[in-house]
């Protein structure tokens, strides 16, 4: 968006470039947040799970809890606590990733990439 203003480009294009980079950068944190659940630690640098474990609810922990009333008590539990149980963290992953959200989450992250 910058680029464009400085570069004089009109309005319209100014607030297109604008609305580009702001969808991209949702999809680029909704796989982040994906990643969270089901990336490869050694790849990623960051453990699975890490988000709950800091109390952090993102897109699939969200979908999750909507779908599940066990899933959303679990992952709140986790969440309240300060540093929350191992196990009771992969539980939480183990239902995130059994609920179908990282699908959903997968095609939010790609319609944000693909709007006009």
């Amino acid at each position: 968006m910058v680029g464009a203003y400085l570069a004089h480009a009109p309005s319209n294009v100014i607030e297109s470039v604008g609305g580009y980079g702001l969808d991209l950068g949702i999809a680029f944190q909704i796989i982040d947040d994906i990643l969270d659940f089901t990336g490869d630690s050694k790849r990623t640098g960051k453990q699975i799970g890490v988000d709950l474990r800091e109390g952090h609810l993102t897109l699939p922990s969200l979908l999750a809890m909507k779908d599940s009333g066990p899933t959303k008590k679990a992952i709140l539990e986790v969440i309240a606590q300060d540093e929350p149980d191992k196990k009771q963290v992969e539980e939480c992953v183990g239902m995130v990733l059994k609920s179908g959200a990282i699908q959903k989450a997968k095609g939010m992250a790609s319609t944000m990439g693909s709007r006009p």
